[in-house]
C-alpha cells in the first residue's frame, strides 16, 4: 500500500510538472509552497526565485483587493473556477488568465492552504477585441449603407407624385406609380429595420416596458 500511495504520488507530481497550466500551491498566509514549470513559463519566476515569497509578487497593485476574497472563500472550504482575472509577469509586463482555485486539505480534513491552476487567456481576450471590433465595423458600414440607400428613395417618391399631379388621367401610369410608391415604402421599412438592429447592437436602442390598461384597451 506504501509503494502504491508513492507510485500515485509520483505520477500526479509527474502531471502537475508537465502540465502547461501554472500550477501553484500556497499556505493560509498566501505564501507560495509550490510553483510548477508551466508557472515558471507564464510567469517568469523560477521556482527557487518564490516560493516562501507571498503571492501578491505576481498580483498587480489593481487588484491586490483580490487575493483576500479568494482566501476568505477558501477557509470556508469553497472552490473558485474560471474566475478570469490579471497578473504581472517578472518582466512587468500584464497576462489575461483563468484561474481556478481550490482548497488544500491536510488527512484530518482541516484547511492548510489552496492550489492554484492559472491559464493564459491572453489570446483568447485579444480574438475577442477583434471580434467586437469588427462588429463596431459591421455596424458603421449598415449606418453608412442605409443612409447612401435612403438619399436617392425622396427623388424617386417626388419623381412619382409629380408623374401623378401631370398625368391624372393616365390609369396605367398612375397603376406604376402606385407600385413604385409602395416599394420605395417598402425599402424604406426595411433599412428602418436594418438601422434598428444596427442601433440594438450598439446599445443606442433600448425596448421599454408599458403597462396596457387592458379594460381601456377592450372599452376601445
Amino acid at each position: 500500500e506504501r509503494r502504491q500511495a508513492q507510485k500515485t504520488q509520483a505520477r500526479l507530481a509527474a502531471i502537475v510538472e508537465s502540465s502547461d497550466d501554472a500550477i501553484v500551491s500556497k499556505d493560509l498566509n498566501g505564501r507560495i509552497m509550490t510553483w510548477n514549470a508551466g508557472a515558471e513559463r507564464l510567469f517568469g519566476y523560477r521556482e527557487t526565485e518564490v516560493v516562501g515569497k507571498p503571492i501578491t509578487l505576481i498580483i498587480p497593485p489593481d487588484h491586490l483587493d483580490e487575493e483576500g476574497t479568494i482566501l476568505d472563500r477558501i477557509r470556508r472550504g469553497e472552490r473558485l473556477e474560471h474566475y478570469e482575472t490579471v497578473r504581472v509577469r517578472k518582466d512587468g509586463s500584464r497576462v489575461d488568465i483563468s484561474l481556478t482555485v481550490s482548497p488544500v486539505k491536510a488527512p484530518d480534513g482541516t484547511i492548510v492552504g489552496a492550489s492554484k491552476i492559472a491559464r493564459d487567456i491572453s489570446d483568447h481576450r485579444k480574438m475577442e477585441q477583434q471580434l467586437l471590433a469588427a462588429d463596431r465595423q459591421k455596424d458603421n458600414f449598415i449606418a453608412i449603407l442605409a443612409h447612401e440607400l435612403r438619399n436617392p428613395l425622396s427623388p424617386i417618391r417626388n419623381a412619382v407624385k409629380i408623374l401623378e399631379m401631370e398625368r391624372p388621367e393616365d390609369r396605367d401610369l398612375l397603376s406604376y406609380c402606385k407600385l413604385i410608391d409602395e416599394e420605395v415604402l417598402q425599402i424604406n421599412r426595411l433599412l428602418d429595420d436594418l438601422l434598428d438592429i444596427s442601433r440594438i447592437n450598439q446599445g443606442k436602442l433600448s425596448f421599454r416596458k408599458e403597462r396596457i390598461d387592458i379594460v381601456k384597451l377592450v372599452g376601445n
